[in-house]
């Protein structure tokens, strides 16, 4: 009997919940063919031509409006265009196209005057003056009160209708309300159990996504908190190192140990910081490779000269070899140096018997890309295989690393390293019987010579137009094309350069900066090209080398990236020159290879292959790099009261360019940042730079003297 009433109550219920729903989705249904009615796209785009009287006479209006100001042939083509698009709703009101919406008195009393005054101004527009323009203004005055009456009735006929739409959709919205209370309630005892089970597997779904987020956020804090403790640290870390080197060099002291001592901690954790930096940068996705020619020589001396101190103080045996290696390998060098001096930093750390090798060797891929493998080999510790999983992950550290301390950084950033540098790095271990660890990396090889010949370093009878807004990179680039014997015209700026060329049609080749202010070098060139002047170009600049679409478009021959050899100015000018004094068709690419901006976390304050570069004498360069310190100081005084983002980047960019080919590596290293972040860079970080340039000035100034005493 039970059994029978319950599905008794079952089936009535079952059928009373299925008439009341089959009801809700027919109101719900009527309801949303009423709501497709009013808001289809077809139905929005009428109503908005047909209210867009207004907007198109205030047009009309505006355009007559410029053409009675200044009568050009362009304001009175403006003026009937205008007036065309105008005309064309007009008809568009006369056809009965909007009927929906102008079936009205008002509409149809006052659209008479303004078809007759369109047709008749519409049949005088193609032989508009500007003597005309008067009366067409003061016709205009007369018919705009019955326009607005036309647009006013539109608005006023799809508002009542809009007002009907919404009490028969209000009436809709009323009974499907009280048959879904019904509904509700006949279902809330079936439901309840079940709604309740929902509501807590809800409420789990939404914990767990909440810990997902927190955990993601988390993360990402982590990042951006290294990073910015990271530079918060360098700022007043600089300004340590730095005094404490000045203070050194002068010393009177009778202990200048302490000093030492000094420097000594603080390029440590410099060393730290710049590790979590570029952890923070890889984890955020803003890690990037500098590639530079390797100079195998100077880095096994280098590799010696830190390590086999270490060596010896604790009684080990240190090899390091190195299979023949190409002259010309390129890859990110200092990522790969750093690599080896992690690994043998590692090898020393942890041995405290017996001999560590370091062996270096290379194996062809193309013709164009090597493999660069280094395997390091130790007798010390070893690594448990428990722990072998943590050896790679950042900040964890194995029991013998925490014994002999360490950030637990060095692997998991090497191997980082390797993998984005197209190569690995993995280990093989046994406790106390020591650690192999093999890395390999990928390079390419660059060809030593251009796919033409090397021209003579003479430019005897060019005429070049420098275009370089900042004096000093100007200064620095004439006496290098006036000692190859050309002739040099000198522009601030891509405007004062084609005035220039429009009164020397004797120039013959351009140089230019890309990042200058009121007109750009890639601005400049287009225009040129635009007047039929295809001089040859060649674009000098410390930023990115523009696309190759830009390349074509723009119609440039040439591209040399700062700091540059003065040798490579004088060979990539001739270069072109060449080419377009032998061909009449398009010159071939020139894109010269510079040294690059420097990568390296401990750069010198001074680079003295920047004098080499630009075989300048010692006078000459001393002079150069002063009125470029001067510069770049005005430059940071320019910037702590600069609020323009894309001014202060230009501005970084030109302290930048002028301080990599003075040598003033780490300046530039500073101003790149700027550069990159033009809205996030603070006081303390100009201040910082100010003690940068008087260090770097004392650097210059010791090296200017070594040389002259040493002549």
């Amino acid at each position: 009997m039970n059994h029978f009433k319950f599905r008794t109550t079952f089936c009535i219920v079952i059928g009373v919940l299925s008439l009341v729903s089959i009801l809700v989705l027919s109101y719900e249904f009527k309801a949303q063919k009423l709501l497709n009615e009013f808001n289809s796209p077809a139905q929005q785009k009428l109503i908005k031509e047909a209210r867009s009287g207004n907007r198109l006479f205030s047009f009309v209006v505006r355009a007559v409006d410029d053409a009675i100001k200044s009568p050009t042939p362009e304001n009175l083509i403006a003026v009937k265009a205008a007036f065309a698009e105008f005309a064309t709703l007009i008809r568009h009101y006369d056809s009965g196209q909007f009927s929906e919406y102008s079936n009205n008195p008002k509409f149809n009393a006052n659209i008479a005057p303004l078809v007759q005054w369109a047709q008749k101004t519409e049949q005088s527009l193609p032989n508009l003056s500007a003597a005309q323009l008067p009366a067409l203004a003061s016709s205009m005055e007369r018919v705009a009160p019955h326009l607005r009456i036309v647009v006013s009735s539109i608005d006023a006929q799809y508002n009542a209708g809009l007002e009907a739409k919404k009490d028969i959709f209000t009436s809709f919205s009323r009974y499907r309300f009280s048959l879904i209370v019904l509904l509700l309630t006949l279902m809330s005892g079936f439901a309840y159990f079940a709604l309740r089970t929902l509501w807590r597997n809800q409420q789990t779904l939404v914990q767990l996504k909440a810990a997902e987020q927190s955990a993601q956020a988390a993360n990402q804090a982590k990042s951006l908190f290294l990073a910015s403790i990271s530079h918060e640290m360098r700022t007043p870390l600089t300004t340590i190192l730095g005094y404490a080197e000045l203070a050194q060099a002068n010393a009177n002291s009778s202990n200048p140990a302490y000093l030492q001592h000094i420097i000594q901690a603080s390029r440590h954790l410099q060393t730290l910081l710049g590790n979590v930096l570029d952890m923070s940068k890889i984890e955020a996705g803003h890690f990037a490779l500098n590639p530079s020619q390797l100079d195998m020589p100077a880095l096994m001396n280098d590799l010696q000269a830190t390590f086999q101190p270490m060596a010896r103080n604790k009684n080990l045996t240190l090899s390091i070899s190195a299979d023949p290696i190409p002259d010309n390998v390129w890859l990110d060098t200092g990522k790969w140096r750093q690599i080896l001096i992690n690994l043998l930093c590692n090898a020393i750390k942890f041995s405290d018997q017996g001999c560590i090798t370091c062996h270096i060797s290379a194996k062809a891929l193309t013709e164009q890309r090597i493999t660069l493998q280094a395997i390091v080999t130790d007798q010390g510790m070893g690594i448990d295989a428990e722990e072998m999983s943590s050896v790679f992950r950042p900040f964890e550290q194995t029991a013998s690393g925490r014994i002999k301390g360490g950030t637990g950084l060095g692997l998991a950033l090497s191997k980082e390293y390797a993998l984005n540098m197209a190569g690995d790095l993995s280990f093989t271990s046994q406790p106390q019987q020591g650690s192999t660890f093999t890395c390999t990396v990928q390079a390419d090889i660059q060809a030593y010579c251009a796919q033409n010949p090397a021209p003579q370093c003479s430019l005897q009878g060019l005429c070049i137009l420098l275009v370089e807004d900042q004096e000093v990179n100007r200064d620095l680039m004439r006496q290098i094309l006036c000692l190859a014997n050309a002739n040099v015209i000198e522009a601030r700026h891509g405007q004062e350069a084609l005035s220039l060329l429009d009164q020397n049609p004797h120039i013959n080749m351009l140089v230019i900066d890309r990042n200058m202010p009121e007109l750009d070098g890639i601005a400049t060139l287009e225009i040129m090209r635009q007047r039929g002047n295809f001089l040859p170009a060649l674009m000098v600049s410390a930023g990115l080398r523009p696309s190759d679409t830009e390349i074509q478009r723009i119609g440039l021959n040439g591209w040399l990236g700062k700091p540059f050899a003065a040798k490579d100015l004088i060979h990539a000018i001739a270069s072109l020159t060449q080419h377009s004094s032998t061909q009449h068709s398009n010159t071939a690419f020139i894109d010269a290879h510079s040294t690059g901006e420097p990568d390296n976390s401990e750069l010198a304050y001074f680079n003295p292959q920047a004098q080499t570069r630009l075989g300048f004498s010692p006078e000459r360069f001393f002079t150069i790099s002063e009125k470029g310190l001067k510069r770049i100081h005005e430059i940071i005084q320019q910037l702590a009261n600069q609020p323009d983002p894309q001014e202060s980047c230009r501005l970084a960019h030109s302290g930048k360019g002028i301080a990599l080919q003075i040598g003033a590596d780490r300046i530039a290293q500073c101003l790149a940042h700027i550069e990159q972040h033009p809205s996030q860079y603070q006081t303390a970080q100009l201040a910082e730079l100010d003690v940068e340039i008087k260090l770097t000035q004392h650097a210059i100034s010791e090296h200017h003297q070594r040389q002259t005493q040493s002549a």
